[in-house]
């Protein structure tokens, strides 16, 4: 057992591991795809096609004449489409002397989304897991088709799960002290988050604001009580927050938000219905076409069937495209661990209550949101990635619990390993 738990004693060593291991499975999973697509009829790369095409446009403009009418134009609409994802292809093109090769793009893009698991394992750290515990839930997100694909196949997708990570793990570092850089980093990100799924920041702020307001005690034990007394905590928070407002205020995110929020009630829930009816009409896989959400009634009727079909859709009997149908196992393999996900939250919440309800408010709201306006299958399982994503961490825990009973009557103790 002693031998079996050095292996976690090194642990910028684990990491190094978790993001080649990640790198290989998005590079293998990437190039099948793009394999499959150049030899068959079937195309795993509609949205990355896209990518792909505009940013190399761009890098060959930036080559030839220094600047990007398409950048220019693009960055010019009301709601940039994933303007980040478009300008970093151009950028990784642009260094490539105008590199054209969509293999080659998918590695270089690899070697970016393959920290997202290493960003797992330090969250679960920072939370309080054991290594091993924290080792098994980043194991998930390197080999999970759901994320895995995303990160290889040239997707936008493959970034959010990487800033999402990102900033959570810093709100949870500002949960324990200040840290100015935490604050920047979020700041940036956030921004970033926003050219590539505009509406996520919209969701986050609220529930990353009060997981900073839930601060905890510093993990200094030469540090005298009375410093983690609740006033002190609370008033170290507000002022992190205060500071926060003021950064994303300096760059203008109010008015952003203001720009984005619908201007009533009713236009919210009606644009919520014209975003169902399109993600209906544009896939073959839509589910609930009949649903009407235009009133706040009607939404908070199916708002619980919504998030059911959006939670567990593709249903095993469903069987539709190739594609549909390659999800089928991964989605019966999660609504598997669903009951165990619900554990790990209670013993999350009893060991690290703070940690644990950012990440149970977070993927809440998010569950609502796509809940009630995502129709179609597709869709679907692209967003249910982002809930995933930090569901993982609460596999974590029940892992530890289970681990730490095969080491009962061991010498080492959970603070030890």
């Amino acid at each position: 057992m002693t031998a079996r738990l050095s292996y976690f004693q090194n642990e910028k060593s684990l990491e190094r591991k978790i993001y080649w291991m990640s790198f290989a499975t998005r590079c293998v999973l990437g190039l099948a795809a793009w394999w499959v697509t150049t030899h068959s009829q079937v195309t795993f790369f509609e949205d990355a096609l896209g990518y792909y095409q505009v940013g190399t446009d761009i890098a060959q403009e930036w080559l030839t004449s220094g600047s990007s009418i398409t950048l220019d134009t693009i960055m010019g609409q009301t709601t940039p489409n994933a303007w980040a994802m478009v300008l970093l292809v151009a950028v990784l093109s642009f260094l490539g002397n105008g590199l054209k090769s969509m293999p080659i793009l998918m590695i270089l893009y690899a070697f970016i989304t393959s920290w997202t698991p290493v960003i797992t394992y330090k969250i679960a750290r920072s939370l309080g897991l054991i290594p091993p515990s924290a080792l098994f839930a980043a194991m998930f997100v390197v080999f999970s088709p759901c994320f895995a694909f995303w990160g290889g196949a040239l997707y936008k997708d493959g970034l959010v799960f990487l800033v999402l990570n990102m900033i959570i793990y810093h709100v949870i570092l500002l949960q324990k002290r200040l840290r100015i850089s935490s604050i920047v980093i979020i700041s940036v990100l956030i921004f970033f988050l926003l050219a590539l799924r505009f509406y996520l920041p919209v969701l986050l702020v609220p529930s990353l604001a009060l997981g900073l307001l839930l601060g905890k005690r510093k993990d200094l034990k030469s540090q005298p009580r009375r410093d983690f007394s609740f006033f002190n905590i609370l008033l170290r928070q507000g002022f992190i927050i205060a500071v926060f407002v003021l950064v994303l205020s300096f760059f203008g995110y109010h008015k952003l938000i203001y720009n984005m929020t619908p201007t009533s009630v009713d236009s919210f829930f009606e644009y919520a219905q014209e975003v169902r009816t399109g993600l209906t009409q544009k896939a073959a896989s839509s589910y609930l076409e009949e649903v009407d959400i235009k009133n706040p009634v009607s939404a908070l009727n199916y708002l619980p069937k919504g998030i059911g079909y959006f939670l567990t859709v593709p249903f095993p009997w469903q069987r539709g495209s190739l594609r549909q149908n390659l999800i089928l196992p991964e989605m019966i393999f999660w609504l598997c661990l669903y009951p165990i996900i619900f554990l790990g939250m209670i013993r999350g919440l009893r060991l690290n209550f703070q940690g644990s309800i950012l990440l149970i408010i977070v993927t809440v709201v998010m569950t609502f949101y796509y809940g009630l306006y995502i129709s179609n299958i597709g869709t679907a399982y692209r967003m249910r990635s982002q809930i995933w994503l930090f569901w993982v961490i609460f596999l974590g825990w029940h892992h530890e619990k289970k681990y730490l009973e095969k080491l009962r009557g061991h010498p080492l103790t959970r603070r030890s390993i």
